[in-house]
């Protein structure tokens, strides 16, 4: 179980708030962009971009949800508007987009509406 220490905010970083969750799965992964068109003499290609970005899988677990303080931290993180994260206390700190922004993206664990995790997706944002 990996430590992740999130923030948000809503005002570019005027103010924020910050919480920690411990994850029931936390991986790290690089993907890369394909762009696809055609030329004017209608020649069809594909190609992949040679920059990857670097996205985090991160999925908390029920347990850390129980606690209405730390639910409510995360429906208030879904609908910020800038988010970070660290996995060292803020030591170090990465700039994410979150690719499921708006709606929290609770999943039923078999079934059983009780008991609820979620799974979101990190994606590192370039430097502007």
């Amino acid at each position: 179980m990996v430590t992740l220490y999130l923030k948000y905010s809503n005002d570019k970083w005027l103010t924020e708030s910050a919480d920690s969750f411990k994850t029931l799965y936390f991986k790290k992964y690089k993907t890369r962009e394909s762009i696809q068109g055609s030329t004017l003499r209608s020649i069809l290609f594909q190609h992949k971009l040679a920059v990857k970005s670097n996205n985090a899988l991160v999925i908390i677990s029920a347990n850390e949800l129980y606690q209405a303080s730390k639910k409510t931290y995360i429906e208030n993180f879904f609908t910020a508007s800038a988010w970070k994260y660290s996995l060292d206390n803020w030591t170090s700190e990465v700039v994410v987009d979150l690719k499921e922004a708006g709606d929290i993206p609770f999943e039923d664990i078999e079934g059983n509406k009780n008991l609820q995790e979620i799974k979101m997706t990190l994606l590192q944002k370039n430097p502007d």
